[in-house]
């Protein structure tokens, strides 16, 4: 990664194994040695990454199946290299170069029958390209919120191979990513098999939004402003905030793809909230499972029998609930919560108290587990999402948030304007009038003048030029906080 002007990088110690050609060589032999690629394995991504998207460019099926073949194909080498390579990486925070066959990559895209190279290239081009913005994410007792954001490449470098590497591609993520890629947390467990069955970049930032809620209690998503829905699913500069056009083009073919792909094992349901004159300012999609049939009764294969039986006769869980649980979580996840659910349950039992649904015991455990909670925490009960005082306060503040932000960029917009040249202030006026003269009271409004404008007058004339100028609110509202509402939220958070 390039240092700061002024920030000259260290010299490393000449034996940091992380810079070695020893170490090079380690790593591509652990790459050497991953057993064949499974595009329908699952992927631990980071909630961060899910809820990243490019700031100059736009997400498209391919370079969203390329991200998760990259990060798939990441994990599994850095998983085998030895802890004292790892821990050497940290140390200096070095920055592997990771190499794969074109291949390979392909296949971890779904499109094992495929040749066409060039289009993974064409991908790299694009993603090498981009600034991504990354949500970082907190569990609050009001629901996920943003709480911080960071501006970076997803990939610091990357070639494709020549002379006797060729179909070969070497890629880096910067250090930061890298840690946030290999350790996720939070993360969501997430099905290559069914990202690679979406045939629409909107369903897979869809899916992947909300497969990480999928194993919580009431299985809804966090509330977001329609804005940084529109940006993770649609792309940046989409639909300017236009609900209406979003949800016909975006959103409803979107959870189209997920009611028909089979692999996927919710369809979802937006919740709307309403703001002033009710117009959309947030939105979280509620998950339902889908039938059985549509599920499919498939017990994980690479699963110990044992862990199953216990899950069976221990927990007393149907086959449909261990498939849906092995789409969830790991296998390993699920025996550490097996482990912890012994000893709460043997504390339990010595207190004199029982547990009357052992299987909605142990979900709880596992969510614990995934949300990195102390291991004898106890699990919550379920709860109706909606009904509860958290989610309805959460879902109050991003309203007043939002309402807020417009009135905001209004008031800062209407600053602008009035510092215009007269000649170009009048002209806009002559506009306003030939489209919003014989609505109403504006006629009369207009006719009393704009020496002491009508305060009416005044408000329908900025929310005009906010809607149909925005090359003029482009040009004037530059500031990052005029022009992002999560900016805004973050300088504005403690003041609702």
């Amino acid at each position: 990664m390039t240092e700061a002007a002024g920030d000259p990088a260290p010299e490393p110690p000449a034996e940091q194994p992380a810079l070695s050609e020893q170490f090079l060589l380690r790593l591509d032999m652990a790459a050497a040695m991953l057993p064949p690629a499974n595009p329908d394995r699952a992927l631990k991504k980071a909630v961060q990454a899910i809820h990243s998207y490019p700031t100059n460019g736009l997400q498209t099926v391919t370079t969203r199946k390329l991200l998760n073949a990259l990060v798939v194909h990441a994990q599994d080498v850095f998983a085998k290299m030895s802890a004292e390579d790892r821990a050497a990486v940290k140390a200096v925070r070095g920055t592997p170069v990771f190499r794969i066959p074109t291949k390979r990559l392909l296949v971890l895209m779904g499109s094992e029958s495929s040749n066409n190279y060039e289009r993974i290239y064409s991908a790299l081009d694009a993603v090498f390209s981009w600034d991504i913005r990354w949500n970082l994410m907190s569990d609050s007792p009001g629901g996920s919120e943003v709480i911080e954001e960071v501006t970076s490449r997803f990939i610091s470098q990357y070639s494709k191979g020549m002379g006797d590497r060729v179909g070969m591609v070497s890629y880096e993520f910067p250090y930061d990513v890298l840690t946030l890629l290999m350790e996720p947390h939070p993360y969501a467990i997430l099905s290559l098999r069914t990202v690679n069955q979406l045939g629409s970049s909107y369903a897979i930032a869809l899916y992947e939004s909300c497969a990480r809620y999928l194993g919580t209690a009431n299985r809804v998503t966090a509330v977001l402003p329609v804005e940084e829905w529109i940006n993770i699913i649609a792309g940046v500069g989409k639909y300017s905030g236009k609900y209406k056009d979003f949800n016909k083009f975006a959103l409803k073919p979107a959870m189209k793809w997920l009611e028909t792909v089979d692999s996927c094992p919710f369809t979802v349901e937006p919740r709307i909230v309403y703001g002033p004159r009710k117009r959309v300012v947030g939105l979280q999609f509620k998950m339902h499972l889908k039938q059985q049939q549509s599920i499919g009764v498939e017990m994980p294969p690479t699963w110990d029998p044992r862990t199953i039986d216990v899950l069976k006769k221990v927990y007393l869980m149907a086959e449909k609930d261990i498939v849906l649980m092995s789409r969830m979580a790991s296998e390993a996840e699920v025996q550490e919560a097996i482990s912890r659910d012994g000893v709460m349950i043997a504390r339990k039992n010595k207190a004199g108290e029982t547990v009357s649904n052992r299987a909605a015991y142990l979900k709880g455990i596992l969510r614990n587990l995934q949300l990195g909670k102390p291991k004898d925490l106890e699990p919550e009960d379920e709860a109706a999402e909606l009904a509860s005082k958290s989610v309805q306060d959460a879902m109050t503040r991003a309203a007043k948030m939002t309402e807020r932000f417009a009135q905001f960029r209004k008031d800062r917009l209407r600053e602008e304007l009035l510092d215009l040249p007269t000649e170009a202030l009048d002209d806009l006026r002559v506009e306003f009038r030939q489209a919003k003269g014989g609505e109403g009271l504006v006629g009369q409004w207009l006719r009393a003048g704009w020496t002491k404008p009508h305060p009416g007058l005044m408000a329908m004339f900025i929310s005009w030029v906010m809607s149909n100028k925005a090359d003029i609110v482009e040009r004037m509202l530059v500031k990052p906080e005029e022009k992002d509402l999560a900016v805004w939220m973050m300088l504005n958070s403690g003041q609702e």
